[in-house]
């Protein structure tokens, strides 16, 4: 309030100044205006008369000072309006700078408060941390407890996994003593009849033996007269026990070879035999296909059936078959459709002992893509391993479009089911797909056609191959168990 005070002193004193400066102005111009006028109108002949010429000039610098008075005048009130107006905005303005002083100083009240507050609030803050950090260090502990809890949860999980491969195993034991007691009692069987014949051979030699001396004591005492008809009797009995004899020779043989037989059975001969399976199962396929005109390769220890470049062939960097291809691949499905069947589970399985008396089951038969070493430059595949999936994917799909039924044709892999059914659920389709990309070449990628070559579709064959003995025995009982239910349901 003070500064507003002397800076409104001072602007009165200012405008007292110019007013009496211009009103001494004023004053001035009419003294002059006076003095000519009154020197204009002296006429006495001692006097010096002005000229008209010069008193014209007068005149007109009169009439111009009166303008420039006029227009001074009008200034002046025109600069009197304007410090008005100045002094109405400077007082507009002063009254702001009161207003604002007054928001400045609740403002800083408001800041002060403000500070206090957050002062407050730090220290509130403060506790905070130091509660956040107690419950960090709570929560690290819980963690620590947690992982301990974690490990122990995994231990446990260990530990039940654990059992229940025991139980399985336990399960298989079982089996496996059920099926050696069952053995046992067949050996103990056919043992007890091998004694039994052995003990009917002892006593038959006695017989034949008691008869001999019989026959011997007779010609000693030259009993000439024995009748014709006794003698007859003793050498038809003696033919008939020699006869008996023989008959139980032979028994007491097959008996004995069956029991090396059993004994000789390992997984390994059950291998073999599956492995037998699955190449004459090839062999058939690749007779068939090339009666179609269709030819393939076959390779018997890896199970791989290979189609010529000129029958299923793919351009570079496509996934479908030409044209050709399309009608390989249907034709391909028919043959497998009927030759599947005794070799695989599910609603159109024919698995019987005549054609499949091992029980041998293809586990997978997986359709497998290959590229050349060219890159891909499409957009929507990635790389030659995409590429080479997307194959096998397309045949897989026109394969199905030709005979759907192939999709239900599954393996044995839920064979440890109580209620095993070979029609229904009883495994997973053996349809599969996979792709290597250029990983394995049969050909070199330096040349076009060793390049066509590369670009190719394999069928792998994968028998379901039993861990052990026991496991291939359960395979095969459930397989039969199952064929009979189906058979006696139908």
């Amino acid at each position: 309030m003070a500064i507003y005070s002397r800076r409104r002193r001072q602007e009165e004193e200012e405008e007292s100044v110019f007013i009496s400066m211009t009103d001494l102005m004023i004053s001035v111009l009419f003294i002059i205006m006076i003095l000519m006028a009154y020197f204009s109108l002296r006429t006495e002949p001692n006097k010096e008369v002005i000229e008209k010429s010069k008193y014209d000039k007068v005149v007109v610098e009169l009439l111009v000072a009166k303008e420039e008075i006029r227009e001074l005048k009008e200034l002046i009130r025109e600069l009197q309006f304007d410090l008005r107006k100045a002094r109405d905005t400077i007082a507009e303005l002063e009254l702001k700078v009161i207003r604002l002083d007054f928001l400045i100083n609740e403002k800083d009240k408001q800041i002060e408060e403000l500070r206090k507050k957050l002062a407050r609030e730090i220290a509130k803050n403060i506790e905070y941390r130091e509660e956040i950090a107690t419950l960090n260090q709570y929560l690290d502990d819980k963690a620590k407890e947690l992982l301990s809890a974690e490990e122990l949860k995994r231990k446990i999980l260990i530990l039940t996994k654990e059992k229940e491969t025991l139980s399985a195993e336990n399960v298989d034991l079982r089996e496996t003593i059920i099926i050696l007691q069952r053995s046992l009692k067949e050996k103990d069987s056919d043992l007890k009849t091998i004694l039994k014949l052995q003990r009917q051979i002892d006593d038959l030699m006695v017989k034949n033996q008691e008869l001999q001396k019989g026959n011997d004591e007779l010609k000693e005492e030259k009993l000439i007269m024995v009748p014709k008809k006794k003698l007859d009797t003793q050498k038809k009995l003696v033919e008939e026990l020699r006869e008996q004899i023989a008959k139980l020779l032979i028994q007491i043989e097959e008996l004995e070879e069956k029991l090396k037989t059993r004994g000789v059975r390992t997984i390994q001969t059950v291998l073999d035999e599956i492995a037998q399976v699955r190449k004459s199962l090839l062999a058939k396929i690749q007779k068939r296909l090339e009666a179609l005109d269709i030819e393939v390769e076959v390779k018997s220890d890896t199970g791989i059936l290979r189609f010529q470049e000129k029958h299923l062939k793919f351009q570079s960097g496509s996934y479908t078959p030409d044209q050709f291809g399309l009608v390989v691949t249907r034709k391909l499905a028919q043959v497998l459709k009927e030759e599947l069947s005794c070799f695989t589970l599910g609603p159109n399985t024919t698995i019987n002992e005549q054609c499949n008396p091992s029980n041998a089951i293809v586990d997978t038969i997986q359709i497998e893509g290959h590229t050349d070493n060219v890159r891909i430059s499409r957009r929507n595949i990635e790389d030659n391993l995409a590429l080479s999936t997307m194959r096998a994917a397309e045949t897989l799909r026109e394969i199905l479009r030709t005979e759907r039924s192939l999709e239900k044709y599954l393996n044995a892999t839920n064979y440890r089911k109580r209620k095993f059914d070979i029609k229904s659920d009883s495994g997973q389709p053996v349809l599969a797909v996979s792709g290597y990309g250029d990983t394995r070449p049969v050909s070199s990628n330096q040349s076009s056609i060793g390049k066509a070559e590369n670009r190719r579709i394999d069928l792998r064959f994968i028998m379901m191959t039993p861990r052990s003995l026991t496991e291939a025995d359960i395979i095969s009982r459930q397989i039969k168990r199952s064929i009979e239910e189906s058979f006696n349901n139908d």
